[in-house]
């Protein structure tokens, strides 16, 4: 957390009763906050309940550093990632164990979500497709919710420094390197409310576009490591990435066959000429 209205955090952490009675913990990391208040808000609501774990670091380390700081006091096998002003939904633990035990090998769950407009009305839900790597290539899909298998985590270092504002998409990308699309289970069910706030990306993608600029180096960097040649550009005013991927070379030869009959007389030599001139090599030979 760095700065947070404590109401709003009260309400975020007060959301994890909807895992269950018990089995869960919450981990928080304080990012050098520079209100003093929150240091001793934190202290003593781990008092009345041991289930908060926290920290605060000694200097300002940003969403990355700050979120590793947190998965040091982890200790369950999986981990939530809930932002300091946002709300789980209250069947969120029956919806995950559900899913778990019909996806004992799942290393990653993500739901559906929507969205808090100021007065706590929901609204705008974001009900999603089953994986894909291009679409994760292109926008971070996943988003909230997303629980990790903690050994999957540590297994790629967990969150990385330098990617603040895309650090979830960069997290994603790399665990999708280690494993299968079967192992990213969705679960068709709202169980994350994201507040909408001034500044927020909620309220708008371009309200933080350092986070789609780290987005972009994220995606780059993935493509690095698995499609060498490939280069990730912006859509120019939508939020998303398009991956362009180097031609083979030699360029492939292509043949194009079509039913003169069914073609009809005359349709196939108004068809090839929009055909060839994208399927034939350099050397213009088919």
């Amino acid at each position: 957390v760095c700065e947070p209205d404590l109401a709003l955090l009260d309400a975020a952490l007060d959301s994890a009763a909807g895992l269950g009675p018990q089995g869960w913990e919450v981990c928080v990391a304080d990012d050098a906050s520079v209100a003093v208040d929150v240091a001793a808000h934190l202290k003593a609501r781990a008092a009345r309940d041991p289930r908060l774990r926290w920290t605060r670091r000694a200097e300002r380390g940003h969403i990355g550093a700050c979120t590793q700081s947190a998965l040091s006091l982890a200790r369950g096998r999986w981990v939530l990632f809930l932002d300091q002003d946002d709300l789980l939904a209250p069947h969120v633990g029956a919806a995950l164990r559900e899913a778990l035990q019909r996806h004992p090998g799942a290393q990653v769950l993500f739901s559906d979500e929507d969205k808090l407009d100021p007065q706590g009305r929901r609204f705008e839900p974001h009900f999603k497709a089953p994986f894909s790597l291009e679409a994760l290539r292109a926008q971070n899909g996943l988003s909230h919710l997303t629980v990790v298998r903690r050994d999957a985590l540590l297994a790629v270092d967990g969150l990385r420094e330098g990617f603040d504002g895309a650090q979830d998409h960069d997290l994603m990308l790399r665990l999708a390197e280690r494993w299968p699309a079967t192992a990213f289970v969705h679960v068709p069910a709202v169980l994350y409310h994201w507040r909408v706030s001034a500044g927020s990306t909620a309220a708008a993608g371009g309200a933080k576009a350092y986070a789609l600029q780290a987005a972009q180096r994220a995606v780059q960097d993935h493509l690095s490591r698995t499609a060498p040649g490939a280069q990730v550009e912006v859509l120019a005013g939508t939020g998303w990435l398009r991956v362009r991927h180097a031609l083979p070379q030699p360029l492939p030869r292509v043949s194009v066959g079509q039913d003169d009959v069914a073609a009809g007389p005359g349709k196939q030599a108004r068809a090839l000429p929009g055909v060839l001139p994208v399927t034939l090599g350099d050397d213009g030979q088919s």
